[in-house]
Formats: structure tokens, C-alpha cells, sequence
């Protein structure tokens, strides 16, 4: 009986520690810079789909990684001159005929990182990202004009699925060669969590055993 307790309470000890170690490192904010993500699994350019001039975007990019909400799509019109990480095509919210409000990028599948090159006309921005509807980081800066601020994002977090984009003046804004960094689970603490629900089911099963 004390060997299935003790069971028990191990197979309990490393789940704890397959999820503990499985969440990653606190966020590393990026703020501004040419380079964005270190290694990033995939950049969406906005080129891919050839000219989407002056339309709304939302899933037309959903097999590159992402969809979108709240923003349209642009081609040297506004927002190309002279901005880090922006050529060809980019999205656009602000001007019209584009979108107005608050912004939305859906990643379709959960990433530890996501950044992107952004220019404003100096409009301060709120930026969050979140996991299932909860908040996991945000952050808040003036996205200036011409050469715009470089890359902004988040790095080395949580994984999230969401990243939202508002601007209390409801100010313009272009982003470009979004950046996203899949989230895969480290092959050891899959490991530990398959020992520790192995070791939750032999006691389960040795109490079922027991005579009442």
C-alpha cells in the first residue's frame, strides 16, 4: 500500500514538473531594432498572395500562419519609405480605404515569439498578447513616423495565440514581414509527463484492486 502511495505521489511530482518546465522563460520585449526574432519559425511578407491592393485581409494568409482582423492590405502606397523590414506589400489600418480600430493578429497555431516592422504617423500603441482569451504580456510605445521604430513584439514567452493592436487616438498604421517562433514542447518534459500519468494509473489501478 505505501509502495502505491509513494507511486502515486511521484506520478504527481513529475506532472507538476513536465508543466512547470514545459511553460518558457519570462518575455523578452522587443522594441524597436532591424533583426526582430532571433530564430523565428516562419515570416509572413504580405508578397505571398501576389496584389491584394486595397482589400480587407483576414484569412488569406491562414495557411502562411496567421489571420488578421482590422487591417488591409497595401502596396507601396503608405508606409513603404524608408522603414526596417518593410518592401512590397504590407498591411495597413488607419487610412482610408483600409480599416479604422482596434487590430487583431490570430495565430493558427500557439508561438512562443511574434514580431513585426512597424510605421506610424507617432501614434502611441497598446499591444497584448494573449493565450485563450488571457492576458499574457503587453506593451505600450510611440510607433513613430518615417524610418519607423524597427521591429516590435514579443520573444521567449509563454506560448500565446493573439496578439491585439489599439491606439486610444485611433492613429494609422502599417506593419510589415510579421515574425512568429512556433511553440514545441521540449521533447523532456513530454517524457517526464507520460512517466508521471503512467505512474497516476498504476495507483489508480492498484486501489481498484484493493478489496473493500
Amino acid at each position: 500500500m505505501k509502495t502505491g502511495i509513494f507511486r502515486g505521489i511521484l506520478g504527481l511530482g513529475m506532472v507538476a514538473l513536465a508543466l512547470a518546465s514545459a511553460i518558457p522563460a519570462s518575455a523578452d520585449q522587443i522594441l524597436g531594432g532591424a533583426s526582430g526574432l532571433s530564430n523565428p519559425s516562419a515570416t509572413i511578407t504580405f508578397d505571398e498572395l501576389g496584389n491584394l491592393q486595397n482589400q480587407a485581409i483576414t484569412n488569406q494568409f491562414a495557411s502562411y500562419g496567421a489571420t488578421f482582423k482590422g487591417f488591409g492590405w497595401d502596396n507601396a502606397t503608405y508606409g513603404q519609405a524608408g522603414a526596417t523590414g518593410f518592401s512590397g506589400g504590407d498591411l495597413v489600418n488607419g487610412f482610408s480605404p483600409f480599416p479604422t480600430g482596434a487590430m487583431t493578429i490570430s495565430f493558427t497555431s500557439q508561438v512562443t515569439g511574434a514580431a513585426f516592422a512597424a510605421l506610424d504617423a507617432n501614434g502611441t500603441f497598446l499591444i497584448r498578447a494573449y493565450e485563450g482569451g488571457t492576458l499574457v504580456d503587453s506593451i505600450t510605445l510611440l510607433i513613430p513616423g518615417i524610418p519607423g521604430i524597427g521591429y516590435i513584439g514579443f520573444q521567449n514567452d509563454s506560448p500565446f495565440d493573439m496578439i491585439t493592436i489599439s491606439s486610444a487616438t485611433n492613429a494609422p498604421l502599417s506593419i510589415d514581414n510579421l515574425q512568429y517562433t512556433v511553440y514545441t514542447p521540449e521533447p523532456g518534459s513530454l517524457l517526464m509527463l507520460a512517466i508521471g500519468l503512467m505512474g497516476l494509473a498504476a495507483f489508480a489501478t492498484r486501489r481498484n484492486r484493493l478489496p473493500a
